[in-house]
């Protein structure tokens, strides 16, 4: 355990969770709060969810619940249990609509805007995170105003990062560390300057001197965490930029930390890099075995994460588990009064329930149909014509013949920045000129040209009597991912993929 963690601290936590009939103080309240940051810097995770267990069992106010449930959430989602981290969320944020906590709902909005950033959705967390950052800035100037602002200002650097919006990310991350650098907080500081260097890299900009600082602020606090981090992106960095020797240098100075390090992500990471480099040397013996241990430790997190995620579930199980006892207590009650009054009542429900539900699938099948008729004659020129003057419409039309006849909507990591690149302009012209000409935003655009080309590739598949896979036609439309393409093609079709498959194979 480290020593910023001592056992007295500890054990005087859990003495406080342990008064049966006392509510918890502010100042008992204030030093478990510190305690969580040490153990969630060091990611001591567990030891972090076991005092908050023990603090839920015999705290009695309302707001203190709320106020701990969040936590659990804020841990989950650092864990990435999303199932789990949603759970406790919405019963915390639950509470504090009932004691209309506006300062901790906006928290509540935070950890919300993380676990859609994990789940790939930066879009709805750049809103929440807005959201979250002007109200802090609203309010009245203090240390701990400005703590939070450097958060918020981080959160929303990153969420741009995400979205490949370099220069706004680099805005807020170094809004982040002015704020950072007023009370040195180093931990905050390694963080931010870790970032700023892989924004840099994206960018082909020097990002050795951000990560230079990253190590600084580590060294002085002594994270072997951060250590390992710094030096691992440093020795990734190189290696990308086929510095083979740099990039091994650096990877000796993670080994000294790789060794005490219970974090198998970054295990993983340090045996793939030594793979790459003793590739790169034609060193097949040491390659091999970097492979092997890169492999080995990749399953070994696949267990974890399985299991992981089957406690997750029966955690939650266990919580609807208990609601529903409750449910069964009443319903019994219930029964012993009017018995015949509510199977009666359950009879008539379930006959109008089949009714309901025989009428509600015919009325689908047709609708259904009917979107598919719409849908089956569409082409790539998806786009409504609107009176825009003559320079405007031209330079649409040369973003449809690159993204069209050059078949760029199939390109899995395109942007609009690599477009405008292309057609010599520049991002926020070309944006402009596809809402005007297409009425959507340059990623819906190109998402449409994915879904018709789908579609295209649907219908051919069926007239040549060939088994359509939709794993490889999400992979030709130029998605990421299966999930991705179904999402899409749902939202703009109306339809599933495989209901428009069903109605194709009707139609031939």
């Amino acid at each position: 355990m480290p020593k910023s963690i001592t056992y007295r601290k500890i054990l005087f936590l859990l003495l406080i969770a342990l008064l049966p009939h006392k509510a918890i103080k502010a100042q008992d309240f204030k030093a478990f709060n510190n305690q969580q940051d040490q153990l969630i810097k060091q990611e001591q995770y567990a030891t972090a969810l076991k005092l908050i267990d023990s603090l839920l069992k015999h705290a009695t106010k309302k707001q203190t619940i709320a106020q701990l449930k969040l936590k659990k959430s804020n841990i989950f989602t650092l864990l990435k249990f999303q199932d789990s981290a949603i759970n406790y969320l919405e019963q915390s944020m639950k509470l504090m609509r009932q004691l209309k906590d506006t300062n901790n709902l906006v928290k509540a909005k935070t950890t919300l805007g993380i676990l859609l950033n994990q789940n790939n959705r930066p879009q709805e967390a750049l809103k929440k995170f807005k959201q979250h950052y002007n109200y802090i800035k609203g309010l009245r100037s203090s240390t701990l105003q400005k703590q939070r602002l450097m958060k918020a200002n981080y959160n929303l650097g990153l969420t741009h990062y995400k979205l490949k919006q370099y220069d706004s990310a680099k805005h807020y991350l170094n809004a982040s560390l002015n704020l950072a650098l007023i009370k040195p907080d180093y931990y905050a500081i390694s963080k931010i300057e870790g970032l700023l260097a892989q924004v840099n890299f994206e960018t082909d900009k020097n990002w050795s001197q951000h990560l230079k600082k990253a190590l600084e602020a580590s060294k002085i606090i002594n994270d072997s965490i951060g250590l390992l981090k710094g030096y691992l992106t440093k020795s990734e960095f190189y290696l990308n930029q086929n510095q083979i020797t740099k990039s091994k240098d650096q990877l000796l100075q993670a080994k000294a930390f790789i060794k005490n390090s219970t974090n198998l992500n970054l295990k993983i990471n340090f045996h793939k890099i030594s793979h790459q480099i003793y590739r790169a040397e034609n060193d097949l013996k040491n390659s091999l075995i970097a492979l092997e241990h890169y492999n080995s430790l990749t399953y070994k997190l696949d267990s974890i994460l399985d299991k992981n995620n089957i406690s997750a579930y029966n955690e939650r199980l266990k919580y609807f588990s208990d609601r529903l006892k409750t449910s069964e207590l009443l319903l019994q009650k219930e029964r012993k009064i009017r018995r015949l009054g509510l199977l009666t009542s359950i009879l008539f429900i379930l006959t109008l329930g089949f009714l309901a539900t025989y009428l509600i699938k015919r009325n689908n099948l047709k609708n259904s149909k009917k979107l598919f008729n719409l849908n089956r004659v569409n082409t790539f020129e998806a786009t409504k014509e609107l009176e825009v003057n003559a320079e405007k419409q031209a330079l649409f039309e040369e973003v449809k013949a690159l993204l069209v006849e050059q078949e760029l909507f199939l390109k899995q990591d395109l942007s609009i920045a690599y477009v405008a690149k292309q057609l010599k302009s520049n991002s926020t012209y070309i944006s402009e000129v596809i809402n005007l000409c297409s009425q959507t935003n340059f990623r819906g655009y190109v998402n449409r040209l994915r879904i018709n080309y789908a579609k295209q590739l649907i219908t051919e598949k069926i007239a040549d009597g060939l088994y359509v896979n939709f794993e490889d036609i999400s992979d030709a439309t130029g998605f990421k991912s299966k999930s991705s393409f179904y999402r899409v093609f749902k939202q703009i079709t109306e339809l599933t993929p495989k209901e428009f498959l069903v109605f194709s194979k009707n139609e031939h």
